[in-house]
């Protein structure tokens, strides 16, 4: 009984601590300001000298400082004259009851306070302000953000005052730029008052006033006249980078035309190529036909290969011994078994063997055909050494690729180093100069660059004598392709059918179209499955008999071979036709207001 009342009593304990610190973090720490007063007074040097008066509302606590950030955007200079609390005058420094001045841009000032917590105190600070006023065409103009652009806080009531020296005149009614104020002048000239209430976070008043030309200053601030000069070099700059992209593109295409002019073939009749143009291997014709810019070589080439091995008794495929129907059967079903390695063997061939088998050895283990596709992928880098041996070999290719490949990657190269250096180096001399845009200059060799690389990969890989061999062996894909709708292929004899069938099954699936070799020629019947492609349970190839039409039923129908050749994805061949300070920079109508660069003031303001 005496357990159960302590366990009680801690359990309400706890809820209770529980209860009191979530009621502690939910009261928490928030502010906000009952009056933001801006006194702007315009010297009669176009000065301004702004006094700020905000108090602040603090619930919670404790809060040890706060902090205001001005802007120097759009300004000569802005110097800290004085601030106070509650009336009373500050000292600088870092500790309590001092204010502390940073440096940069924003510029930082904080008044540091003995924590404190539920209370209101009045925060005043006077500065000075060189170069606010800008010049324009029209008028000496004020664009000035007269609060903060970025706070966290509520200001319940909001007042701007702009008083300018007697001996100036507006020549256009005072704006609200940015804000939701309304604007209140006296009947005598020379002060003009902006109002609001209610306002929320970083919601800005920037205030706008046109007086008349030359009435407070007689030349434009360093700062514009800087702007001015930025904008005079921007021009020079991008046509320096723009000319200098052109000429260096100009130049490349002029390069690369005169190493590898354009190449003009024989045309090729239809149907005149009927055999592998130049006694070409699978392997080879079927690289510069799926790949007739590079000659890349892929499984297709792998796959044609091993069926020509297999017509020529190096390999054959078994089917394994399987309990699944003859339509669940998959490349798992199947092996390759090397038979016998004869001395007349291509690379590419004794590599593929190799790369299967593990070496030219007879009597190595079958290998899953499930497994072929993922050996061969593993090795195509390897595997297309061979291939492009050949086409060095046989003149196919372009003697000028190596060089010209290697000269445009150098070239992209060195005009990228100079873009990166060159700018870096043109901004950093240039940036004091207010010539910055100048280093847009080097900045156009970053495009000539990229084409540079561009141009690169176009170059023509093949010879002359190349292209004209990869339109001979396009020419023969397509013969063999009319040839399954040939009708006199429809009439021939079963053993013609066999021969054809056999004889460029290899190239057919090397073209990438392997299936639909096998599935036309099962369509036009009296076609058998080759004797490499062995039964379930057989182990050496037989002969059919091709004289009794009935003997042909020994062998399954073609559609078995179709597990094998489709144990990966054709893709289809397609012939073409040839080879920070927070500072608002807010807008008016669609730009600066007055037509001037742009707004100064405003900035952030907060406590913690």
């Amino acid at each position: 009984m005496i357990r159960r009342l302590c366990s009680t009593i801690a359990l309400v304990l706890l809820l209770f601590i529980a209860s009191t610190q979530t009621s502690l973090a939910a009261a928490g720490k928030e502010y906000s300001a009952d009056l933001f007063n801006a006194t702007i007074n315009v010297q009669n040097n176009g000065d301004l000298l702004i006094t700020e008066a905000v108090t602040f509302r603090f619930v919670g606590g404790p809060f040890s400082f706060v902090y205001r950030e001005i802007p120097t955007d759009h300004t000569d200079n802005i110097s800290i004259v004085s601030a106070s609390i509650d009336g009373h005058a500050m000292g600088q420094g870092t500790t309590a009851g001092n204010y502390e001045v940073g440096s940069g841009n924003p510029l930082k000032v904080t008044w540091h306070l003995q924590p404190q917590s539920d209370t209101v105190h009045t925060f005043q600070l006077t500065y000075q302000v060189q170069g606010a006023i800008q010049q324009t065409r029209q008028a000496d103009l004020l664009d000035w953000n007269a609060l903060p652009t970025n706070y966290a806080y509520n200001i319940k009531k909001a007042s701007v005052t702009v008083n300018y020296p007697a001996r100036t005149h507006l020549i256009n009614a005072p704006s609200v730029v940015q804000g939701p104020a309304t604007i209140t002048q006296p009947l005598t000239a020379g002060s003009v008052t902006y109002n609001a209430s209610d306002l929320t976070d970083n919601t800005p008043i920037e205030v706008g006033m046109q007086f008349q030309a030359g009435s407070l200053i007689q030349a434009e601030p360093q700062w514009q006249r800087n702007q001015q000069e930025v904008s005079t070099f921007l021009g020079p700059g991008l046509l320096g980078a723009f000319g200098i992209a052109i000429l260096s593109i100009l130049g490349a295409i002029f390069y690369q035309r005169k190493r590898q002019p354009p190449v003009v073939t024989s045309a090729i009749q239809p149907g005149s190529i009927t055999t592998p143009p130049a006694d070409l291997s699978p392997a080879v014709a079927g690289a510069l036909v799926t790949s007739p810019i590079r000659g890349n070589g892929s499984f297709n080439q792998a796959l044609g290969t091993l069926l020509d091995l297999a017509n020529r008794g190096v390999v054959t495929i078994v089917g394994n011994e399987s309990t699944t129907t003859q339509a669940a059967r998959t490349p798992a079903d199947f092996s390759v078994q090397l038979q016998s390695v004869p001395e007349q063997l291509t690379p590419y061939e004794n590599l593929l063997i190799t790369n299967l088998f593990g070496g030219p050895a007879e009597g190595t283990q079958p290998v899953p055909f499930s497994e072929v596709y993922t050996s061969v992928q593993a090795r195509l880098k390897a595997l297309d050494v061979p291939i492009r041996e050949e086409f060095q070999q046989r003149g196919l290719v372009e003697s000028t690729y190596a060089p010209a490949h290697k000269n445009l990657g150098r070239l992209s190269l060195l005009f990228f180093i100079i873009s990166l250096v060159g700018t870096l180096a043109t901004l950093i001399v240039a940036a004091n100069l207010y010539a910055w845009p100048l280093g847009l200059i080097p900045l156009g060799f970053l495009p000539a660059s990229f084409i540079l690389l561009i141009m690169r990969g176009s170059l023509r890989y093949f010879s002359p004598q190349g292209i004209q061999l990869i339109k001979q062996c396009q020419a023969f894909d397509k013969y063999l392709h009319a040839l399954l709708h040939d009708n006199r292929m429809r009439s021939s004899d079963m053993e013609q059918k066999q021969d054809i069938f056999m004889r460029y099954l290899p190239y057919a699936t090397s073209f990438g179209w392997g299936n639909q070799w096998i599935q036309n020629f099962e369509q036009l019947g009296g076609t058998a499955l080759p004797p490499w492609f062995l039964a379930f349970g057989q182990h050496s190839p037989n002969e059919p008999d091709y004289s009794n039409a009935a003997n042909y039923n020994y062998n399954h129908n073609l559609a078995t071979m179709m597990i094998i050749t489709n144990s990966h994805s054709y893709q289809p061949i397609n012939y073409g036709g040839g080879s920070s300070g927070n500072f608002s920079g807010a807008s008016f109508g669609g730009g600066s207001f007055g037509g001037g660069a742009g707004a100064g003031g405003g900035g952030g303001s907060g406590a913690g």
